[in-house]
């Protein structure tokens, strides 16, 4: 049963992207982002994981902004395989133009660990997104539903403790799009070293295609620069 849910993530991976990525190809503005997260992880007991992620996100170009975020997440290990995950996002602008934005995002997701080649772990995650946002002069706040699919491998490389973290994310809405509702699709490309058993960190380059076919259609390119400091405080 596990290989067969293993096959059918993968493959719904394989079939996204291919239909999503033709559509996204094209951009009229590419716009330049730094992101920095710290994951801080910490273990409740032997099936229970509970995270702790703040983050800083900025736009150095275009319509340039600062956000912060703080993402909150406890799992439950069904198998060594099989987690649930429940989460809690905030997040909110930081600089005074944006100032009044926010959003809390609530979602949902199960993780599911395979073997690539037999050998190179892989994890699907497939989650639904419950978000509520507010923009700057409104008075009333957004509500949309979306749904959300991960497909990442770290890859070993010869040099240990070196390796490359690769993955593919979708984000497909499930209602009417706004400008921060946008489909989206994300390759992440990038180098992280195991520093020792507890720290990992991660520098990637990611590219972005944003698509919306709501009462705003419009297609972005976003190139990001990440850093991922992962610390295991057990």
């Amino acid at each position: 049963m596990h290989k067969k849910l293993c096959l059918l993530e993968n493959w719904g991976a394989v079939l996204l992207a291919f239909f999503l990525f033709p559509t996204m190809a094209q951009s009229q503005d590419t716009r330049q982002h730094f992101w920095i997260d710290a994951y801080n992880y910490f273990d409740l007991g032997p099936k229970w994981i509970y995270e702790f992620n703040p983050g800083l996100k900025i736009q150095a170009n275009g319509e340039r902004h600062t956000r912060y975020k703080f993402r909150n997440s406890l799992s439950y290990a069904l198998s060594e395989k099989v987690s649930l995950i429940n989460g809690l996002d905030y997040h909110m602008s930081a600089d005074k133009a944006h100032k009044g934005n926010w959003e809390i995002r609530a979602w949902q997701a199960v993780k599911l660990k395979c073997l690539l080649f037999k050998t190179v772990p892989i994890a699907n995650l497939l989650a639904f997104e419950e978000r509520v946002m507010r923009f700057l002069g409104e008075t009333r706040a957004s509500l949309m539903g979306r749904v959300r699919y991960e497909f990442g491998v770290n890859v070993p490389l010869m040099v240990n403790p070196l390796y490359l973290p690769l993955s593919q994310d979708v984000y497909l809405n499930t209602g009417k799009s706004a400008l921060r509702f946008a489909h989206i699709s994300r390759t992440n490309l990038g180098l992280g070293c195991r520093v020792n058993d507890f720290i990992r960190a991660e520098v990637l380059f990611v590219k972005q295609h944003t698509l919306n076919y709501g009462e705003r259609t419009f297609r972005l390119t976003d190139n990001l620069f990440r850093f991922k400091l992962r610390y295991n405080w057990n």
